[in-house]
């Protein structure tokens, strides 16, 4: 193997120890730009951060794919997928955001709807509240807004 071959394959390869820690911080729930901020702030490339996620993204890619096999064709199918289309605004603000939180435009909107369903989840399962005092009740910010129809 040439020299100039074999420095451009080290070169595209991501920090094993930088993808490990990486996968270990989503897994213990932290999201990207939690992950990248510290990274960046304590002397990391931003080269080796982004070609890290890239190598976790695409492992998860790998987790996400199926092969479906219809006469005699191969067709690769990725379970949770959407595909969702954006006024120039909008992108514009989401580009924003993302460069903020260090975030690429897809991570930033995947953070934002990870972050809803988060939100929606734990609205549906907390408990009604029993509130003794009837004018916490009254003044209580959950029963704002439009009344419900019956």
């Amino acid at each position: 193997m040439a020299w100039g071959a074999l420095k451009n394959k080290t070169m595209l390869e991501a920090n094993p120890n930088l993808v490990n820690y990486i996968r270990e911080c989503r897994d213990s729930g932290f999201e990207d730009y939690e992950i990248r901020i510290p990274l960046v702030e304590n002397g990391w490339n931003l080269s080796d951060i982004t070609r890290a996620f890239e190598a976790v993204k695409k492992e998860e890619e790998k987790r996400l794919k199926k092969k479906l096999v219809k006469d005699n064709k191969v067709t690769y199918v990725y379970k949770n997928t959407f595909t969702i289309h954006l006024d120039s605004e909008v992108v514009k603000i989401i580009e924003k955001r993302a460069k903020k939180n260090l975030l690429t435009p897809v991570e930033q909107i995947e953070d934002i709807v990870r972050r809803s369903c988060v939100c929606q989840k734990n609205k549906q399962t907390s408990a009604v509240d029993n509130v003794d005092d009837i004018f916490l009740k009254l003044f209580s910010r959950k029963n704002t807004g439009r009344p419900k129809k019956k």
